[in-house]
């Protein structure tokens, strides 16, 4: 319930939707072509990913690196989008993901556009997140990028895979 009022509720991403990502993404921590963090369609985050990328995905690839704080911009986007794509694939399993998004959007859409207008609504999303982004995709970059990557196939311990494919940084 936790999960699904921060989650859900208060940020307007599936609960389900993570928990299925993440517990997908630990299960094969940075392994490559099975951690599913490790595939950025139109980035790479490795340079055998980026090796392997054509078309526009190349060129991205390419120029990641000034494209890379608009991609952080875009990121709660994104996250939306997968919400909502997981909602209608999986309908059975989100039910409280549902409601608890009905929810968000009368506490972040409908409230502010009664009391504000419209338009400093939509401004009030869009700069919520704005600030959500950058501090989303750094969570996952400065924990993962860099750290070791599992060959596909290498069979590692569980444990130590999970501690020497991620960091432990102090808060400082």
């Amino acid at each position: 319930w936790v999960g699904h009022f921060f989650f859900s509720f208060l940020s307007s991403y599936s609960f389900d939707r993570w928990t299925v990502s993440h517990n997908r993404h630990h299960a094969r921590c940075n392994e490559g072509g099975q951690d599913p963090d490790m595939d950025l369609g139109y980035l790479a985050v490795y340079p055998t990913d980026a090796a392997r990328k054509r078309g526009l995905a190349r060129w991205t690839t390419r120029y990641q690196h000034i494209l890379l704080g608009v991609a952080m911009l875009l990121q709660p986007y994104s996250m939306i989008a997968d919400s909502l794509t997981h909602l209608r694939q999986q309908s059975q399993q989100t039910r409280i993901d549902r409601w608890a998004l009905v929810g968000h959007l009368l506490l972040w859409g409908v409230l502010p556009a009664l009391v504000l207008g419209p338009l400093p609504a939509l401004i009030n999303f869009a700069l919520r997140n704005v600030i959500i982004g950058p501090y989303m995709s750094a969570i996952f970059l400065f924990n993962h990028v860099g750290a070791a990557v599992v060959a596909p196939g290498q069979k590692l311990p569980y444990l130590y895979q999970q501690i020497v494919t991620s960091r432990n940084l102090a808060n400082n």
